[in-house]
């Protein structure tokens, strides 16, 4: 992580916000690190984003855990976001709207991929051995599904403007801890066929971007 994102800290990002989810084990938190908690609890949030990516991205089982001391000098075990939210819009949201004060947002949620979906047809074909083989599978899309149906039913109810949320995912069977070629070359395949089953979609909010920015003539 390091190697690709440097020492830069969350206040020299250049967007308005960015938020990377981990948690912590030992004082059961989650850890949102970004711009805003950098600022209101420094001890615990103002690193370097590639410690952030390093906690964020440690998924048990697959990678060790990121183990550091915050400025508390209390030991932090900081493991994989997706533990506590697979799919992170609805925080994203939540910050926007509660704590930046923001009232124009748009979500885009993009999806890295997940398991092709088999609906349960009957009792017999889901027993306690179902269950315990699908459970890790169950939780990451329990809290990836209910953050998807908050958010579909804020934009379509409560912000009465659909359009301007999006959630685009696709079917994938590459582990994620896959490093070779040949799952590299299905990752990028992954993500032209997430593209190509939402583009009309896509093109249609990011023109909406365009030309609320640059005016509808733009041809940026």
């Amino acid at each position: 992580m390091m190697d690709y994102l440097g020492s830069e800290r969350f206040d020299n990002v250049l967007t308005d916000e960015l938020l990377v989810v981990a948690y912590e084990y030992n004082q059961a938190e989650p850890r949102f690190f970004s711009k805003y908690f950098s600022h209101e609890n420094p001890a615990k949030y103002d690193v370097i984003v590639g410690e952030a990516t390093a906690a964020s991205s440690a998924a048990p089982t697959y990678f060790d855990p990121k183990i550091g001391t915050n400025r508390y000098d209390q030991m932090e075990i900081q493991i994989d976001g997706g533990i506590i939210c697979n799919n992170p819009a609805m925080y994203a949201y939540q910050m926007a709207r509660g704590l930046r004060g923001e009232t124009k947002i748009r979500v885009l949620s993009l999806g890295t991929g997940e398991k092709t979906f088999t609906p349960i047809k009957t009792v017999n074909d889901y027993s306690k051995f179902d269950q315990l083989s699908k459970i890790g599978e169950t939780m990451m899309n329990m809290d990836s599904y209910t953050a998807h149906w908050y958010l579909k039913n804020e934009y379509t109810h409560v912000e009465k403007q659909s359009e301007d949320y999006l959630r685009c995912q696709t079917s994938s069977n590459i582990g994620m801890d896959k490093v070779d070629k040949k799952s590299i070359e299905g990752l990028i395949a992954d993500g032209t066929k997430l593209y190509n089953e939402n583009s009309e979609k896509l093109e249609k909010m990011i023109r909406t971007i365009i030309d609320e920015r640059w005016g509808p003539d733009s041809k940026k």
